[in-house]
Formats: C-alpha cells, structure tokens, sequence
C-alpha cells in the first residue's frame, strides 16, 4: 500500500512539473516572437515619453512609472529582487518573496524591483490617456504597444 501512495505521489509530482516546464517554455516562445521597432519609426509622441524615461521624467500622467505586471505574459520574464541590503522575506509593494539586491538610498522603503514600468505615450485628440504605452525593463529594454498592452514591439535604438 505505501508504495502505491509513493508511486502516485511520485507520478502526479513529475505530470506538475512537465506541465509547469511546459507552460514556462509557451511563455518564453511567446515572448521571443516580439516584433521590433525603431526608434525612428515611433509616433513622435512616443520618442518624447523615451526622453522623459531616460531622463527621469517629468511625465504627462500620475500613473506614469507604475509597475506593470506583464501579466499576460506577452513580455519575456524578468527575474525579481530587493533594493535593500538586508534579505527579506516579503515586500509590501509587491507581496512576493525576494532575494537581497542592491543597496536602496537611505530611509527609503525597500521595494521589490519590479520587472517593468508603464509610461502613457500622448494620443492627439484623446483627453485621457488612450491606449499607446512604453513599457521600460531595465537595463534599457524597452517596448512599445499601440493597443493597451494587447501587442508590443520592442524597441529598436
């Protein structure tokens, strides 16, 4: 009887782990089949949310910088870690389990570095943000989409 439990523990460990593996492979292969873009081939408007990235802003929008969480996986995934110096269990910005990183700057909060950041590229004629977005990894990897996060193409500099 407790080799039959074993067995099936065994067998049902190594189905979860082939159908884990498999569904990390789709998300990789997914994410390689990016398109590219130049920089020169970007609406104007969104070569001046580029600027404002690098430069650190400022930025059009108060939700420009917040984390996106790429959780439809269309983006390659980006390994996580703390900005502080000391190992922590659990970060309250982003509820995830982390790895000591570098350094964060004096009496600041540690948070989780997060994989990527959302930046509204301007649309003429639209009062809201509309749908262009560039998405900054790090280290300067970034993404266009033109459509709310349904397509991106990664940009070429």
């Amino acid at each position: 009887m407790a080799l039959r439990v074993w067995l099936m523990w065994f067998m049902l460990c190594v189905s979860a782990g082939a159908q884990a593996h498999g569904h990390h492979a789709h998300h990789a292969q997914q994410s390689a089949q990016i398109a590219t873009i130049s920089a020169a081939e970007l609406p104007a408007e969104a070569n001046d949310t580029l600027r404002a990235i690098k430069q650190g802003g400022p930025f059009a929008y108060p939700r420009d910088g917040v984390v996106f969480g790429n959780y439809e996986h269309k983006l390659p995934e980006l390994s996580r870690g703390c900005t502080s110096d000391t190992l922590l269990t659990k970060s309250a910005d982003c509820g995830r389990k982390c790895e000591a990183g570098v350094p964060a700057p004096k009496d600041s909060v540690p948070p989780c570095r997060a994989r990527y950041h959302e930046y509204t590229v301007k649309t003429p004629g639209v009062h809201n943000r509309g749908t262009r977005r560039i998405i900054a990894g790090s280290p300067a990897e970034y993404y266009y989409s033109a459509d709310h996060y349904q397509t991106f193409k990664r940009i070429r500099e």
